[in-house]
């Protein structure tokens, strides 16, 4: 009689711990759901892909679904840590393969579909680049530049100025930039060549109070409204940009075109590189050539 007794009770206590875990699944468990900006459509993620956090499953579920004007990202909602050492990246039907180890920003983010893919290198051997923020010195020894979508640029709005997205960039620098610095007098129209460089460029300035080494200067190959090769420099930053606790320096940026689908930005620091400045480009060029896959 005892022996029963004692099966009654571990028996109660096993159904008493299922009925309590069961409980409790169903008080916690959350519903995770996918919504358009507007709130007019409304999709819940399968319970299996949450709980597995499997971005891959994820990402076909997302492509999967189907709506008017409902264009979710498909980009992980949760930590992604789960990667290989090659990231596998698509942009406008164009594939990548780079290496995690070359990426600025986004080295969890899981392969597949991308808009923006950040790039840091050593220069001149353009390996991947680990700033060691210890030593100060070495902070800005490198090229970083991105590889960006543009269709999702402004100037490809209307699809027929998807190739032409680096003067968009140049017209705006001219136009707005040293209009609020300097006031009146200026002439966009009228750039101010300064002197031929040693490199093939020649050194423009698009304000009527320029000063060399001070502000924005412009590098340029070609018509100075409509340059085949620009980068703007900063040539000294300004007391508001100076922080004493990150050591800024004068930089150099510039955009080129790649084709309709991408473009390419990129930056470099102004006083060491600039003299390599048409040698970066290059060697960029063929950093993207060796991530595309044929």
């Amino acid at each position: 009689m005892k022996l029963r007794k004692n099966r009654f009770i571990k028996l109660l206590l096993v159904l008493t711990v299922v009925v309590i875990a069961g409980y409790y699944y169903v008080a916690t468990h959350r519903a995770y759901y996918i919504t358009n900006y507007d709130g007019s459509a409304k999709f819940r993620i399968p319970d299996e892909i949450i709980r597995s956090k499997n971005c891959i499953k994820y990402q076909e579920f997302v492509h999967s679904l189907a709506a008017p004007t409902f264009v979710p990202s498909d980009k992980c909602p949760w930590k992604w840590d789960k990667v290989s050492a090659i990231a596998h990246f698509t942009m406008n039907g164009v594939k990548f393969e780079v290496p995690r180890e070359y990426l600025m920003v986004g080295r969890n983010h899981p392969d597949g579909e991308n808009d923006f893919i950040s790039i840091q290198v050593q220069y001149p051997n353009m390996n991947p680049y680990h700033p060691n923020f210890g030593g100060k010195s070495k902070v800005y020894d490198d090229v970083s530049f991105s590889i960006e979508q543009s269709s999702h640029h402004t100037a490809c709005a209307d699809k027929k100025e998807c190739g032409e997205i680096s003067q968009w960039f140049f017209d705006d620098k001219i136009k707005y930039i040293p209009q609020l610095e300097y006031g009146k007098g200026y002439d966009p129209k009228k750039p101010l060549k300064i002197e031929d460089m040693p490199d093939g460029t020649s050194l423009y300035n698009y304000n009527y109070n320029y000063k060399k080494g001070y502000g924005y200067e412009y590098y340029i190959k070609g018509n100075p409204l409509k340059p085949d090769y620009w980068v703007e420099c900063v040539a000294s930053l300004r007391p508001e940009e100076i922080d004493e606790g990150y050591p800024r320096k004068p930089y150099c940026e510039g955009v080129f075109n790649w084709n309709k689908e991408f473009y390419i930005s990129y930056r470099f620091p102004r006083e060491k590189l600039l003299s390599e400045q048409l040698e970066i480009k290059k060697k960029i060029e063929e950093k993207v050539k060796e991530f595309i896959i044929k």
